[in-house]
């Protein structure tokens, strides 16, 4: 489980938005498939192959792994509101789900969205996890103000499931900004700031694996290296430095207030060899 479990009025905000759409809007859910690999089959069968589309679809060599794995759309409406439940009920604890409101129809939305799955940065290409609801906001602030119109076009609503298991909406507003043409360059500072933002997941991610973090709720665990990742930003420390002391502050939860973890922190800092 990688955020909280939904909130008990998590699904029913939802099938109230679905029976109160505007007339000429369409909503569709945007599912990060690599969290349960398959998953798409399952919706295609149920909800119908005309209702599901692959964003990954375009790309050069898009194998069955590939396909796998890759991010969806489901077009959804009251009278389907019974499968899109089971779909929902399937990405529970998982950072996965996202919910837009647009006039685009699915092939249009399709189109452009999948041109931000592969994006460059100081001539590298990487896969951009905007469908990660963890990675969606800052991604989102990170972007030019043309590159959220490119990315988001007349949608009127872009909506996802964040860490407390709750909706969230991003800031948007509708444009008639046509999708990218070719794949979008992001600055050093972009990305950057993306990067930076994924570290304390990492990190939870690391200590997960090894059986080291307490039981406690996942946006607290978040909230926690969040925390500890900032009261270090200046100091010179290593990766595993700062693995390390994400998990001391991990086990000593009982206080969050920031000075108690500076005096920690300084002490702490004593202790690391020259």
């Amino acid at each position: 489980m990688l955020i909280d479990p939904y909130d008990e009025n998590c699904l029913d905000l939802m099938y109230s938005r679905v029976r109160s759409l505007e007339a000429g809007i369409n909503l569709y859910l945007l599912i990060d498939g690599v969290f349960i690999p398959g998953l798409y089959r399952k919706v295609s069968s149920a909800i119908g192959e005309e209702s599901v589309r692959l964003l990954f679809e375009t790309l050069p060599s898009c194998s069955a792994a590939v396909r796998d794995v890759s991010p969806f759309l489901v077009k959804i409406d009251a009278a389907a509101w019974t499968d899109v439940e089971d779909l929902l009920r399937y990405c529970d604890g998982f950072p996965m789900t996202g919910a837009i409101e647009t006039r685009e129809t699915l092939v249009e939305l399709t189109a452009r969205l999948a041109g931000w799955c592969i994006v460059y940065a100081g001539n590298q290409r990487f896969n951009l996890r905007f469908p990660d609801t963890r990675r969606l906001a800052s991604i989102h602030g990170a972007l030019s103000q043309k590159q959220r119109e490119q990315l988001t076009g007349p949608a009127t609503r872009w909506s996802y499931i964040g860490r407390s298991g709750n909706w969230s909406d991003l800031t948007i507003s509708a444009s008639d900004t046509p999708p990218v043409r070719t794949s979008p360059i992001f600055t050093e500072t972009q990305f950057s700031l993306m990067l930076n933002d994924s570290e304390a997941d990492e990190i939870l991610a690391v200590l997960a694996v090894q059986d080291r973090l307490p039981n406690c709720r996942p946006s607290q665990l978040y909230a926690t290296a969040t925390q500890a990742l900032r009261l270090v930003e200046k100091a010179s420390l290593t990766d595993e430095q700062r693995k390390a002391w994400c998990e001391l502050c991990l086990g000593q939860a009982e206080s969050t207030d920031d000075a108690v973890l500076i005096g920690k922190m300084k002490h702490w800092l004593e202790t690391l060899p020259v």
